[in-house]
């Protein structure tokens, strides 16, 4: 029986090779849509599992909520609190440190290295983590101070095919000599500690930021491995008190601890600041949008199935009398058509394998992931595909094997099966939702995309065009006045500041107090340190008071510009802030407000302008310098600003990042999503449009008797095509005004992520409209067109 089913299947695969194609290709492209999405989804949900006790290892990270800012989650920590909660509770098993180094400099023999990722770390780093140490003991690696373990790739990077276990290097351009103590495999891709180089903290020496409680002394990322039974909510609800044992009353007022679970860190720091060591994070709730996605594009795979064979099914009606007229049973019929359904299916997953694996080097490309496909390799991946097969084969085929089957023999022998066009069928409904579907989706894609060139275009109140960053980490600070003196001299340079935090990012709080006419007021402020020229290098523009001045010595921390939001903060007038006194909550005498800037977009425009100041103090230093570069002599500049920094840092490295990419970088996640969900926006409309490409051939099949009638009786051909269309141009008219207040709804709710955002305007709803209705029209003109072309005399000849 099975092998008859199998042959039937066949033969009318080979018999109807348009209806096999539109069916077979509209289900690929579905499966390969969903699949790949399948993939990408399955990559980011299992970050940091290859950790053996990734559901016990816990995360510490810091909210803290002072007058005049928003609550703010921050991932660095206080140096002392690993110890202190093991010490203090027991279903605390261990803790180890990371302290991000930033851009460090390593010099081996006369050669000189910039590594980007590397971090202080506690020794016993690798008993909680599980990287693999290629060379090197990973309980003592890291034992003695001045050791230093690197990654393989660091390794061949720095001493080439030498073992580098034992050599020495030296950090920083300081006299102190650090060796190489172990080598350890580079960090998987779906790891979010990233690293090219660990160091021993345990070297570091004794002061106040190892051991002292307060915001200003958080530095460190703080991990922590729960017993098996321990109870986060119980951890949490008594961290409280162990904050006043320690850091006071008064500390825990704007301040608590709380644990991020290892397993979610990945997708779930969307608003996690400070958040330097966390690789590739991604927003869950663009997840929920890309597994939603791929859920749609499937169904409007399926629903082109059943619309499909539900159309043809008219065609087989004698074939179905014939068999039950000889004794077929209902079930076995049923049967056979999901057993069809299933073939198909299966032929359309085996496609959609081949497309998963010619397309998923770009795939991988495009999100910045190391994606693989091979069902071979991996046995779920297979079982996978299978299952798909058979679940899409019954999901497609199950309600047009009932209709099918339902024929009556006698009437459907007799010719008299009922074909009129009913004003409402499941055929239409599925029409409708397919279309809606596809409108959904394009509004939906059109919209971010309109959002993101807002993020990536709005002028942000200062100037960022032809600037480039170039890190000061590793060098000697002190050299920074003289080369930037030297650098003004260059014809191409047009000038040069330097800051110790970047724009576009969360830069840190720090607690200030405020005296105005009335008593103190204390708050929390945004702080950036920078150099003198700092607003007049940005085109910052004040609404009040002066700019900072090399030439008073008073300016130099002891004097502040902050930005209006701070005013409206405090409740104060802007015109009434300018010379009172300002500065550190904890500094006895404080400073005095010299400017008020207009407010600047200093975070990412997912942020609104929070209160910001600006200090000047050459003490504090800068961790990176600032150019901007004539835009037409660009190559130039460049060259001059080498050609100094090879002067000051001989054998140094110069790298730079101009600041038009960092800003692109802060919105990767939406370009990503918006190039992705636009590429499978146009696959799922060309499902619906292969759906509706072979309704329309079976209609106008149907259709043309009636047609050659039309036209022998004087119709024309404009007055038939537009009879034919109207029919489909109604339900694609119904399926837009229907798919409008979902679009409405879902990108309302995602715009309130941001802070600066588009209006939702009647444009781009209006344009997908009447662009879906004209795909649409071609799409039916092309069969009506050749319907109505054909002579009515060759159409009723036999009548």
């Amino acid at each position: 029986m099975i092998k008859n089913y199998l042959i039937t299947t066949l033969r009318n695969l080979w018999r109807n090779k348009v209806h096999s194609f539109l069916n077979i290709s509209g289900l690929a492209i579905g499966t390969t849509v969903c699949l790949l999405i399948l993939i990408f989804v399955n990559y980011e949900m299992n970050f940091d599992r290859f950790h053996k006790k990734y559901d016990r290892i816990y995360r510490l990270y810091e909210i803290t909520s002072f007058d005049g800012l928003p609550k703010q989650l921050q991932a660095l920590t206080m140096h002392p609190m690993g110890p202190t909660l093991q010490e203090e509770y027991p279903e605390i098993e261990s803790f180890v440190r990371f302290a991000n180094m930033n851009n460090t400099l390593i010099q081996v023999k006369n050669d000189f290295f910039y590594l980007n990722q590397s971090y202080l770390v506690d020794e016993n780093v690798f008993e909680v983590f599980d990287f693999e140490l290629i060379k090197g003991d990973p309980k003592t690696a890291l034992r003695e101070p001045n050791t230093i373990v690197i990654t393989s790739s660091t390794a061949k990077r720095l001493f080439g095919h030498e073992n580098p276990v034992g050599k020495e290097v030296i950090i920083n351009e300081s006299e102190s000599v650090n060796i190489i103590s172990g080598v350890v495999k580079d960090p998987p891709d779906d790891s979010h500690i990233q690293f090219e180089a660990l160091f021993a903290m345990n070297g570091l020496p004794a002061n106040e930021n190892r051991t002292s409680w307060g915001v200003v002394n958080n530095w460190v990322f703080t991990y922590l491995v729960l017993s098996e039974n321990a109870s986060v909510a119980k951890l949490e609800k008594d961290f409280p008190n162990m904050l006043k044992k320690y850091a006071g009353d008064n500390f825990t007022e704007a301040f608590n601890i709380f644990l991020q679970p290892l397993a979610n860190m990945h997708l779930d720091s969307k608003n996690m600041t400070l958040d330097f060591m966390n690789f590739h994070t991604f927003d869950r709730s663009y997840l929920y949008v890309f597994a939603s996605l791929a859920f749609l594009v499937l169904l409007l795979a399926i629903i082109n199935f059943i619309s499909l064979s539900t159309a043809r099914s008219i065609t087989r009606a004698k074939e179905i009398g014939v068999r039950k007229s000889i004794g077929a049973h209902r079930w076995q019929l049923i049967a056979q058509f999901i057993g069809e359904s299933i073939v198909y299916a299966a032929i359309a997953t085996t496609i959609a394998g081949f497309l998963v694996e010619l397309s998923l080097p770009y795939v991988s490309e495009l999100t910045q992931r190391s994606l693989v496909f091979n069902p071979l390799q991996y046995p779920e991946l297979f079982l996978l595909l299978v299952g798909m097969s058979i679940i899409i084969g019954i999901l497609s085929g199950i309600y047009p094997a009932f209709y099918i089957s339902a024929y009556k023999p006698v009437k459907v022998l007799k010719g008299k099966i009922y074909t009129t066009r009913a004003r409402f069928s499941l055929r239409n409904v599925l029409v409708v939702l397919q279309f809606a579907i596809a409108v959904c989706l394009i509004i939906s894609t059109l919209f971010v995309v309109k959002q993101l060139n807002y993020l990536q275009n709005k002028n942000l109140g200062f100037n960022k065009e032809q600037v480039i960053l170039v890190s000061l980490g590793g060098v000697d600070q002190m050299k920074y006045k003289p080369l930037k003196s030297e650098l003004m001299k260059g014809t191409h340079i047009l000038d040069v500041t330097a800051a110790d935090q970047r724009l576009g990012r969360r830069v840190r709080q720090l607690h200030f107090e405020y005296q105005g006419d009335s008593a103190k007021q204390s708050m929390a402020t945004y702080v950036i340190n920078v150099d003198h020229n700092y607003l007049d290098f940005y085109d910052i523009e004040l609404s009040q008071g002066r700019k900072f001045s090399k030439n008073l010595a008073t300016d130099s921390a002891r004097a502040f510009i902050v930005n209006e939001a701070m005013a409206q903060s405090l409740g104060v007038p802007v015109n009434e802030m300018l010379g009172n006194k300002f500065g550190f909550a904890w500094v006895e005498e404080l400073g005095t407000i010299v400017g008020i800037s207009k407010n600047f977009n200093h975070n990412s425009l997912h942020h609104t302008v929070d209160p910001l100041t600006l200090m000047f103090n050459e003490g504090w230093g800068y961790t990176e310098m600032a150019i901007r570069l004539d835009k037409n002599h660009t190559a130039e500049a460049l060259e001059e600003v080498q050609n100094q920094w090879d002067v000051f840092f001989p054998g140094v490295p110069f790298e730079y990042t101009f600041l038009n990419q960092h800003f692109i970088s802060v919105y990767q996640d939406e370009a990503r999503v918006s190039q992705v969900v636009g590429i499978f926006t146009i696959l799922a409309i060309l499902v619906a449009a292969l759906g509706l490409f072979g309704l329309t051939a079976f209609t106008m099949q149907q259709r043309t008797k009636e047609i050659g009638i039309r036209k022998v009786l004087g119709a024309s051909i404009m007055s038939i095509l537009v009879l034919v269309m109207k029919d489909f141009i109604k339900l694609v008219v119904i399926a837009f005004l229907i798919a409008c207040p979902i679009a409405y709804w879902f990108i309302s709710d995602w715009l309130q992520d941001y802070a600066f955002r588009i209006t939702i305007t009647p444009a781009i709803f209006l344009a997908t409209g009447l662009g879906v209705i004209f795909i649409a029209i071609l799409t039916i003109l092309y069969h009506a067109g050749k319907s109505t072309s054909v002579n009515p005399i060759e159409v009723l000849k036999d009548e």
